[in-house]
């Protein structure tokens, strides 16, 4: 007998939780890097100006993250469609436009320019160097300063992360069609969160807040503290109204490099797990169960604490430091994982895509509760014919 063909919103939430779907969704979970666009127009991909099919709140910040993710605006390049993607992650998807940055922001301006580089002060505070884009560039930004240095810095920060403000909801908040429109929609909604050693790296810098559950054990436990509690209470509002129509959390934390965590379990254990409990507990209570978090580098370590911490599933599962979806399944079969196809095969040539593919989405798709995807954003040294025919081969396995 044949299976019921599923929408994605269907297809999404079978996979999480570990039941059969018709197939698998084809999913750029974390998305397309912008200068691979650019180069990809060079090479022959169309500029088909169209109306996304995603969201009535865009184009509408959803958060204030280190990486100023932002949902994608209703009018513009309709790449999803042309490749196929179907609406699922940070770039392509629906996602729930809760605010959790500073309110009011901050003034974003650039402090100084030349040909190559950007320094700017962003929205969140920070001061950072940018690389200034082309077809052929890629990088991530250079953070030179940074809002909190000590208890006192931190005391006048958190005034601007009043849970209740208002304007943290869409204007369209409260409105039965809003609800409805959650509720009923075909692609699978999701939640983003910055989590705790993300929000502290934001704040003080990887270099600066690493160190800090050492020197200042008080001001750690404060800001992990104050950020669960606000976590909760800013989320309320939607969580209790929406409930399970909210599909997933995209937990933001980046905690680890490619040779392991950034932080010791000691640290997470003590600083951390009880505000990962607090937050997790008030989700699921609510009938959001599906709690992915988004770290790069070799997570392996922290697993066993992000599955005591309440964490369902995890994703890019970076290749370079040696993830391997195979081991990772073995070792954790009650996790979701999504990602772990290794953008370097992309780089390289068909075969290469082919090895990659054949490997490790028949086994994916075997052991079930996994969703193949590049292992992050897929980057702009990835030719638009490789791509296109990495689009057309997976989909084969799904």
């Amino acid at each position: 007998m044949a299976k019921k063909q599923m929408n994605t919103r269907e297809r999404f939430r079978a996979v999480m939780h570990f039941q059969e779907p018709d197939r698998l969704p084809f999913i750029e979970y974390v998305g397309i890097d912008p200068a691979a666009y650019l180069r990809w127009h060079e090479e022959g991909l169309p500029k088909i100006w169209d109306i996304a099919p995603f969201g009535p709140n865009n184009p509408t910040p959803t958060m204030y993250a280190s990486h100023n993710l932002f949902v994608a605006g209703d009018y513009g390049m309709d790449y999803a469609s042309y490749f196929g993607i179907e609406p699922v992650g940070v770039s392509f998807g629906e996602v729930l436009p809760i605010d959790l940055g500073p309110i009011p922001r901050f003034v974003g301006e650039v402090v100084e320019e030349d040909d190559r580089y950007r320094i700017i002060k962003d929205e969140g505070g920070g001061i950072q160097k940018v690389l200034r884009r082309t077809p052929s560039s890629y990088g991530m930004p250079m953070y030179i300063d940074f809002l909190v240095r000590d208890q006192e810095d931190w005391q006048r920060v958190k005034k601007r992360y009043d849970p209740y403000d208002a304007r943290r909801y869409p204007l369209a908040w409260g409105t039965d069609e809003l609800v409805k429109y959650y509720q009923r929609i075909n692609r699978p909604v999701g939640l983003i969160i910055t989590g705790f050693y993300a929000i502290g790296r934001h704040l003080m810098g990887t270099k600066n807040f690493s160190p800090i559950f050492y020197k200042d054990p008080m001001l750690a436990h404060d800001m992990m503290d104050f950020w669960a509690d606000f976590l909760v209470e800013s989320l309320r509002k939607g969580v209790e109204t929406l409930k399970s129509s909210i599909d997933y959390i995209y937990w933001h934390e980046d905690m680890s490099h490619k040779g392991g965590p950034i932080i010791s379990p000691k640290v997470f254990r003590e600083f951390m797990l009880p505000g990962y409990k607090k937050v997790t507990d008030f989700l699921k209570s609510n009938g959001v169960d599906v709690i992915n978090m988004d770290s790069d580098g070799d997570i392996r370590l922290l697993i066993p604490l992000w599955i005591e911490g309440g964490i369902t599933g995890s994703g890019p599962l970076e290749c370079t430091p040696g993830l391997d979806i195979r081991d990772l399944k073995r070792e954790y079969p009650e996790v979701g994982w999504i990602g772990n196809i290794d953008k370097r095969a992309l780089v390289k040539d068909k075969d290469a895509i082919k090895q990659e593919v054949d490997y490790k989405v028949p086994f994916m798709k075997e052991a079930g509760g996994c969703l193949p995807c590049v292992d992050h954003v897929v980057p702009p040294d990835v030719p638009f014919e490789n791509y296109r025919f990495y689009c057309d081969y997976i989909k084969k396995f799904l």
